[in-house]
């Protein structure tokens, strides 16, 4: 009968020879400002530092919907850079804080290389930019909504200027 201990032992032995992609990022933690109008950026560059092809996914862990990375996943030889822009477009004004991880995968089919990753603090510092009514409104509106306000404002002058400009000018005749 085998014992635990020699069990144990040979699969340390076995996994000694495991390693993990290298990568780093700078800087070491974003801080990016911005308003409600205006999303907060923060730029950050990716180095694989090993001695291997590999992918790198690039995520927020938390606010999905309002934290943009771009790109988002990518491929690098060793030794290679890449800048990535993290753009957060929050709708209330506040100090947002998360992690953007960067996990590097090796593209070589050996089951004994493990994936590399690390975590990078991200805050956006999102304040209220002072606006007038107008302002406030026109932000609001997407392109479309303009389009169609646009239009129904010219055709409102339009037949303002036909039914006012027609009895002047017969006030005129006479």
């Amino acid at each position: 009968m085998i014992r635990p201990t020699l069990v144990i032992a040979i699969f340390f032995l076995a996994v000694s020879s495991v390693y993990a992609i290298g990568l780093s990022v700078s800087p070491p933690e974003l801080n990016a400002s911005g308003t409600i109008f205006k999303a907060a950026s923060a730029k950050f560059t990716v180095k694989n530092s090993s001695n291997e092809v590999a992918l790198f996914e690039i995520y927020p862990d938390d606010f999905t919907g309002e934290i943009k990375i771009s790109p988002e996943s990518f491929v690098l030889n060793p030794g290679d850079k890449k800048e990535i822009l993290a753009e957060a477009g929050f709708k209330k004004s506040g100090k947002y804080r998360t992690d953007i991880s960067v996990v590097a995968k090796p593209m070589t089919g050996s089951s004994l290389k493990a994936a590399g990753g690390l975590k990078i603090p991200f805050t956006a510092d999102i304040g209220e930019e002072r606006s007038t009514q107008l302002g406030l409104l026109m932000s609001s509106i997407n392109m479309e909504t303009l389009i169609i306000l646009s239009a129904i404002f010219a055709l409102g002058i339009l037949v303002f200027g036909l039914k006012y400009g027609f009895q002047k000018f017969k006030k005129a005749k006479n």
